[in-house]
């Protein structure tokens, strides 16, 4: 197995890969390829693991692609590479909050090599299933923050993006014969919002203060993917949950839409993503589980915090 990267701190290679490799079945096979690839990607970026950027991710992908372009690499090597640095980075997502304390985790530390990764792996590998029970959870833990509890049920009940929710503005909201729409400017877009979805909008549209956008921080600035980032973060931990991200709790729309018999290309159309996608998303909540919940959890029909 080759020496670790001179950029590889202590905490990454005494303390995190230890507990990473303890899942291998091939303990010497797997160990060198995944430590071999993790230890390239930190020559390149020239940083240690927990200090990586969206943008370092971006210039790993870049630079793999240049080799399959000069054909030194074949596409599926590059796949193997990023499928073993999402594992490792999702690892440590995963974990963090239990070794916080010695790993000394960042804020900005995200799984940044999802995005990729997504656009080839299997669709059992690319969803992340998120619990009913987690979402109950983070709804609870939410009930004091009204801004925060309506942007968790837009992501799991409307199946909006972080992205989405930060450029939402307040006359984006419209009413049909048929229902309450939000309109998307920048994909020229609408999506559906349920009447109980629809409940928790207008308790917090009479709550905000008067602003160009829907949602605003502190000195009323529309919010960041960062904020959204964090503010996840702080719910989870409030809620003694495992970390999700927006995408994740995106993933839980399409899966209770696919749970109650919804057919594909309604369930892409809400989520604004393709049909060839949107079968991913299929199975990802237990169908039987989620109807003997449905009258008892907060929030397959979600609820106005108390």
């Amino acid at each position: 197995m080759r020496e670790p990267s001179i950029y590889m701190s202590y905490i990454t290679e005494k303390e995190i890969w230890p507990i990473f490799i303890t899942h291998f079945k091939n303990k010497n096979v797997s160990q060198e390829n995944y430590f071999g690839d993790i230890n390239e990607f930190l020559d390149l970026c020239q940083k240690d693991f927990l200090k990586i950027t969206e943008k370092d991710v971006d210039e790993y992908y870049n630079w793999l692609l240049l080799k399959i372009r000069q054909k030194q690499m074949k596409v599926t090597t590059l796949q193997k590479k990023m499928k073993e640095l999402h594992k490792f980075s999702d690892f440590i997502m995963k974990n963090k909050f239990q070794f916080k304390e010695q790993w000394k985790v960042p804020l900005t530390f995200d799984n940044f090599f999802y995005k990729y990764v997504a656009k080839f792996l299997s669709n059992e590998e690319a969803v992340k299933p998120v619990s009913i029970e987690d979402i109950d959870k983070m709804l609870e833990a939410a009930q004091d923050d009204l801004m925060a509890y309506t942007i968790l049920v837009l992501f799991c009940r409307v199946g909006l993006r972080s992205t989405e929710v930060c450029a939402l503005k307040p006359d984006d909201i419209a009413s049909a014969p048929d229902g309450v729409y939000l309109t998307l400017r920048k994909k020229k877009d609408t999506r559906f919002i349920p009447p109980d979805v629809f409940l928790i909008l207008e308790k917090y549209l009479a709550y905000r203060e008067e602003n160009e956008y829907l949602f605003y921080n502190r000195s009323k600035r529309p919010l960041n993917t960062q904020y959204i980032h964090l503010m996840m973060r702080r719910i989870a931990v409030k809620a003694d949950v495992p970390e999700y991200s927006a995408q994740d709790l995106r993933n839980v729309c399409a899966g209770i839409m696919y749970a109650y018999g919804v057919a594909p290309e309604q369930v892409a159309q809400q989520l604004g993503i393709t049909q060839m996608h949107i079968k991913r998303y299929n199975n990802i909540i237990d169908k039987e589980s989620i109807m003997k919940k449905a009258n008892e959890m907060v929030k397959i029909k979600v609820l106005p915090p108390e």
